[in-house]
């Protein structure tokens, strides 16, 4: 450890450091990179002891002496402490002209010994890169540690350095590096043998990771390693970090023989990562085995930007969870690591961590020395201010304030928390004895944290996501009044501990260029930081720690939360694993003051929203509405609602009213919340659940709230994260009913590779599933009116889709089952052609007008494209084939219910569906009632059975498993087969409606009250036939009552009924009375588009609607078409009824001037969506003006843009792209992987290089002053 030395330097070299026992210790004094003098010294820390020191300046008293040395080998510079030798290069300076390759010098690692044994290992260089000078310095001799320094210039410019240490009673040699070779090649290496000269057959290894939190270590025999795969494989990796797939954490070997005569002391060499948070833009270290017996490890020394395929990151997925330090160049790389050569001395340790050692798993030297060494460790720690002077900081200050605890204590009995609180909250029971319990509880579980944090090499999320509870512990036991003094100050120095931990890049991943898991976990792993923070509001650091934590959630925000609400990752599990702690650490944030504090509240408040928008209509197999399962999460019971309404109670009173209505609505979950935000004053309201769209996930149906509620979830966006291959999936409750049910479970698939649990369509064979993550699958318009909605699901299938079928590099193999992997086969025997595609999915919710009406919804499913694929449409229905009744073209599903699901498909006589069974099990999340598969003396569903099918006869034991029974059913559908369907529920007192398909999407509904017509048409089509007109891409005529409603659903176009036409540039509903019509055309409210200036120049028609003009360096197409011109040719594809694309120097310009359907390109750029949008194109990023509805927009992806961010009016928000597993970029034709949710409005929008956050604040490094002579 050191310390700055203030004073001259003259008394800084005359520093001598004494013991309490007047004994003199070894120290060292040398001049830091900053130029000022720093003391260095080794020295140990009991157990809960301390360490005491004086300093003095005293030339005359010598220097005791250590075994460190430095001495001139014959083969090098030789650094020792007496227990092991390490072997660098000899001291010199050569410049090389011409320059050599890299490969001809030594490397920093030549060799090394145990004791006074024979040499073994050794390093050699692997680079071609031409280097003009090459330098070695010994920079320290001891008493306290020894170090050389290598250097190394390349002739093309950039650098290569490194420094060797070996310190006196440390168990390793400390090895760091840094490089910039001012390129991405990535190619350049240094090999360090670590089994030449010695016979080693053990190795010790770990595989650490954020999931578990605690290393994988074993001891395994060396033989197990076995050849390295080509190419190389994770798990012949090391990693600092977190190891998803495998990858090592640490590897060492030594002799089995020699462990077992001296378990404590026998020879070993290992390389083990110290500080990963000093390390950046980290590289795969990878593990080489030449021939059985010898290992090698290869370490760069150059930069590349990783990749899933050999590191546990990506540079450009948006499922990899990095961050870089900005400032840094992006060739610029470093790391510190320990060269394991002894064994630590564990005598004196915390019982916590000798048992964390042992976990049940073997744990040898190399796992000690990163959690003593390589975390934190003292020389960080001695920098930690944890006494300060108490300013008297009043408490409760973060989660509930002091005027609010008489309206928490006159309420308690309204909460479902009330016998908790009271049993555990000073603030809530007012009880002396709840106080000193919860002061002993609090203490021991703050201490634990602590040393969890100081001593694991990777926090695990689970062990994480919690900690704001043990913040609001202490908020609470501060807030007592009879508190004792010191346990006050003892309590507050562990909460700044704590928050000084969160701070770490060696506790959290910070800027390191590592993976963390996935969103969900890294926010809970962190969230919680603000909690401790504003418990602290005196202490010296605060103002740093408030700036970076505000900042940093703000990154965290913006890197998940989609426009118009929507996180990144789906529902009451992995949803709410992440943004809840975040939500909890925002509180504590606005408690703070934090800058930015506004912001982050009405992110929060926004995704809210969005969570209790979700909650299904009541389900009587639950016994509450339900956040309903899908993608990776299962039915959930959140508890969340309650921390949400407490958060906003008092910024947005309105929204925590409908949230707390939303806790109890939803079953009042309790498991895994924060009670010490729970406000019982809170009266729930109910709010007005609506129709509503969100960009980053898809549609939300709704009407007639109460008894007989609606609700369709249409799930389409570009939120993927932990989500499956479901676009276009939706799910369907009406009448009291689950017709469509939502998933079951938390992980699973169907158990056919052919019969897909998401109801939608499968292309090309019915195993296909859609590209993981490819983002070209959105709602692209939408429309919510009084008695008609809509929504227009585009899902783009690239060129690629059937072959190759992914990127290459990420190929499964060759025999590969069908299903499997991500290479799509096409059927056999059936007519197709392979090419680009797109599945439009439109939807009309006709919402019934009288309580015997039906809510029916309407679909279109069509594909347009060169791309001619078969199809397989599938149904995921509840119960079992004997329950679906196929006559003509409908399909009739008995349920539990009294309502028949009905789904009729005009026109398609002799309908021949395919049929699979198959059982999920139920779980849900969140505590709440449960899952209760036997009620009120009877089975609560006739679907949930016991594993072996059989129905439940009795209430079972805890434990056991309840299963839900399904049934796929699955219809076929030939290349380029238009369907047009209906779905809506039966009852017994509603004939069915009779139907009748006019035309390619336009069906004509008729009941004894009502006959309506619906129109859809992707493309922007029109109809006229039986006095109905139509033009656009969705509308709806409805004649009841006397009276015509006329629904523009899909705008710009125009609907009419008997000569009365109605046109607009916006969706419109109005109702005219037939008395009233009026022959003629009427227009409707509009709102203003974009407008283009053509250039002044002749142009010339290209195809009808469609003029080239050129002026200098600049084409420009301009769309004049009255209907949707279409053309290809000259590198420019059009699909659009107005607008411009512009093709200059400056960029490539793409203009949509209404709410019209687009699609826009210019050799391999280019959008597709509705406007208006006024967008320019470069290779450095995408800036322009949208306006108009919420929706999504789909373009290509910059070429010059690693990782792109997307802000919109100057704040950022999550955009979908890619996975390395696409094919993204490169190819010739357009590659639509970036999506862009807009909301409402006229915004700025901007796409450039991703922006990753500041580094937390890193405390000053403690200053002895020396004063004068």
């Amino acid at each position: 450890m050191h310390y700055r030395l203030e004073g001259d330097a003259e008394r800084a070299a005359a520093v001598r450091l004494v013991d309490a026992g007047r004994a003199v210790v070894p120290s060292q004094v040398r001049l830091g990179d900053d130029g000022r003098p720093e003391l260095w010294l080794v020295t140990s820390l009991p157990a809960n002891g301390t360490v005491s020191l004086a300093v003095r300046s005293d030339a005359s008293v010598a220097q005791p002496q250590t075994p460190v040395a430095v001495t001139a080998g014959t083969d090098g510079s030789e650094l020792t402490n007496g227990v092991f030798t390490v072997r660098c290069p000899a001291a010199g300076e050569t410049h090389f002209d011409p320059p050599v390759p890299a490969s001809q010098l030594p490397a920093p690692i030549r060799g090394f010994r145990h004791g006074a044994g024979g040499w073994r290992g050794g390093g050699r260089v692997l680079s071609p890169r031409p280097v003009s000078s090459f330098k070695v310095e010994v920079t320290a001799r001891g008493p306290v540690f020894a170090e050389v320094r290598c250097a190394v210039a390349f002739a093309g410019g950039g650098w290569y350095r490194a420094s060797v240490r070996v310190a006196d009673r440390l168990p390793f040699a400390e090895v760091r590096e840094e490089y910039d070779a001012g390129d991405l090649d990535g190619g350049d290496f240094w090999e360090l043998d670590l089994t030449r000269g010695w016979a080693p057959d053990m190795m010790e290894v770990a595989s650490a990771t954020s999931g578990t939190g605690f290393e994988k270590s074993k001891i395994e025999p060396l033989a197990k390693l076995g050849p390295t795969p080509d190419p190389i494989q994770a798990a012949w990796t090391i990693t600092p970090d977190s190891a998803w797939y495998d990858p090592r954490t640490h590897l060492g070997f030594f002799v089995e023989a020699e462990s077992q005569a001296s378990p404590e002391a026998y020879a070993v060499a290992g390389f083990v990562p110290l500080h990963k948070g000093d390390w950046r833009r980290t590289n795969a270290i990878e593990i080489h085995t030449a021939t059985p017996g010898q290992v090698c490890l290869r370490l760069p020394m150059s930069v590349r930007h990783a990749s899933w395929l050999r590191e546990v990151a990506s540079e450009n997925s948006p499922f990899s969870c990095h961050e870089h330090e900005p400032g840094l160049p992006v060739t610029y790389g470093r790391r510190v690591w320990a060269l394991v050569l002894a064994h630590p001395d564990v005598a004196g340790l915390n019982p916590t961590v000798k048992n964390q050692f042992q976990g049940g798993v073997p744990r040898g030297p190399l796992a000690r020395v990163r959690s003593l060494y390589g975390i934190v460790g003292l020389d960080r720690y001695k920098d930690y201010i944890l006494e300060w002077p108490d300013t008297g900081a009043g408490y409760p200050r973060v989660f509930l304030r002091p005027e609010q605890i008489p309206a928490l204590r006159q309420n308690l009995d309204k909460s479902p928390l009330a016998a908790a609180l009271r049993r555990d909250s000073w603030l809530a029971s007012g009880d002396e004895t709840v106080a000193t319990a919860a002061l002993e509880r609090t203490m021991r579980t703050l201490e634990w944290h602590a040393q969890y944090m100081l001593g694991t090499p990777t926090v695990g999320h689970h062990a994480m996501s919690g900690a704001y509870l043990k913040a609001a512990m202490a908020d609470d036991v501060l807030a007592w009044p009879a508190l004792p003094a010191s346990e006050r100050a003892a309590l507050r120095a562990r909460l700044a501990l704590i928050t000084y931990l969160y701070g770490e890049g060696d506790v959290i991943t910070y800027a390191n260029g590592c993976h963390t898991g996935p969103p969900n976990m890294g926010l809970a792993v962190s969230g919680a930081a603000g909690t401790y923070l504003a418990l602290l509001p005196d202490h010296p650091m605060f103002e740093r720690w408030r700036t970076h934590l505000a900042a940093y959630a703000d990154y965290k925000m913006g890197a998940n939360l989609a426009p118009g609400g929507g996180w990144f990752e789906y529902g009451g599990a992995y949803h709410m694993h992440g943004f809840a702690r975040l939500s909890n650490g925002v509180v504590g944030l606005a408690a703070a003051e934090a800058p930015g504090r506004e912001r982050l509240l009405d992110g929060i408040a926004l995704d809210w929203s969005y969570y209790l928008n979700l909650l299904t209509p009541f389900d009587t197999r639950w016994g509450a509405r339900m956040v309903p399962g899908l993608a990776n999460s299962m039915p959930s019971f959140s508890g969340h609602f309650m921390e949400a309404s407490g958060a906003l109670s008092e910024t947005m009173p309105e929204l925590a009213a409908h949230l707390r209505w939303a806790w109890l609505a939803n079953g009042s979950g309790n498991h895994d919340i924060n009670p010490a935000l729970e406000r019982p004053w809170i009266e729930p309201k109910e709010p007005a659940l609506a129709s509503q769209i969100y960009p980053g996930v898809g549609v939300i149906f709704r009407a007639h709230q109460g008894p007989r509620e609606t609700f369709m979830f249409l799930r389409a966006g570009y939120n993927w994260s932990h989500w499956t291959e479901d676009q276009g999936h939706f799910m369907l409750m009406s009448d009291g009913a689950v017709l469509m049910p939502f998933q079951s479970y938390q992980y699973g698939r169907s158990s056919s590779p052919e019969f897909d649990v998401c109801n939608l369509l499968r292309f090309g064979h019915p195993a296909n599933r859609y590209p993981h993550s490819w983002p070209d699958s959105n709602v692209l318009a939408h429309a919510f009116g009084p008695t008609a909605d809509y929504a227009w699901v585009s899902t783009g299938f690239p060129d690629w889709y059937i072959d190759p079928g992914t990127n290459p590099d990420f190929a499964p193999p060759a025999d590969a089952p069908v299903g499997k992997g991500q290479l799509r086969p096409l059927a056999e025997g059936v007519a197709q052609q392979p090419g680009p595609f797109a599945w439009n999915r439109q939807v009309v919710f006709l919402k019934r007008l009288a309580d015997k009406g039906a809510d029916t919804f309407v679909f279109r499913d069509a594909a347009t494209g060169p791309g001619r694929l078969a199809a397989w449409m599938n149904f995921n229905l509840l119960g079992r084939q004997a329950d679906v009744t196929v006559t003509g073209d409908r399909i009739a599903v008995a349920t539990e219910w009294p309502v028949t699901l009905n789904l009729a498909f005009p026109g398609e006589k002799g309908l021949t569906p395919d049929f699979y069974e198959q059982t999920f099990n139920i779980a849900c999340w969140g505590g709440g009632p449960g899952v209760r598969p036997f009620t009120d003396g009877k089975p609560t569903s006739r679907n949930w059975v016991m594993q072996d099918g059989k129905p439940f006869t009795e209430t079972p034991k805890a434990g056991t498993g309840v299963f839900e029974q399904h049934v796929v059913l699955r219809l076929p559908r030939t290349a380029g087969q238009d369907s047009l369907w209906a779905l809506w529920p039966g009852r017994a007192d509603t004939p069915p409606p009779a139907l009748a398909r006019l035309a390619d999407g336009v069906l004509k509904i008729t009941t004894a009250e009502e006959t309506s017509y619906v129109f859809l048409d992707a493309a922007g089509g029109g109809f006229a036939g039986e006095d109905v007109v139509f033009a656009g891409s969705a509308g709806v005529v409805r004649i009841r009552d006397g009276r015509v409603r006329l629904a523009l659903l899909g705008a710009p176009g125009r609907v009419g009924y008997k000569g009365h036409i109605i046109e607009g540039g916006i969706p419109f509903e109005q109702t005219v009375s037939l008395s009233g019509l009026e022959a003629g055309v009427h227009a409707a409210p509009s709102a203003a588009g974009l407008t283009y200036e053509a250039l002044d120049v002749e142009s010339a028609e290209v195809v009808p609607g469609l003029r080239k003009a050129v002026q200098g360096d600049v084409t420009e197409y301009v769309i004049t078409g009255a209907s949707p011109v279409r053309f290809a040719g000259d590198g420019v594809e059009v699909e659009a009824a107005g607008g411009a694309l512009v093709v200059s120097p400056a960029g490539v310009r793409f203009v949509a001037p209404d709410r019209g359907y687009v699609r826009l390109s210019a050799g391999a750029v280019g959008v597709r969506g509705t406007g208006p949008f006024d967008l320019v194109f470069t290779d450095t990023g995408i800036e322009g003006t949208v306006d108009g509805d919420t929706r999504t927009l789909v373009c290509t992806w910059p070429a010059g843009i690693v990782r792109p961010m997307y802000r919109m009016d100057g704040v950022r928000w999550y955009a979908g792209f890619a996975d390395n597993a696409c094919i993204s970029k490169g190819a010739a034709a357009p590659q639509f992987s970036l999506a862009l949710g807009v909301t409402a409005g006229r915004h700025r929008v901007e796409v450039s290089e991703w922006g990753y956050p500041v580094p937390p604040p890193v405390p000053a490094v403690h200053t002895l002053s020396l004063g004068t002579p």
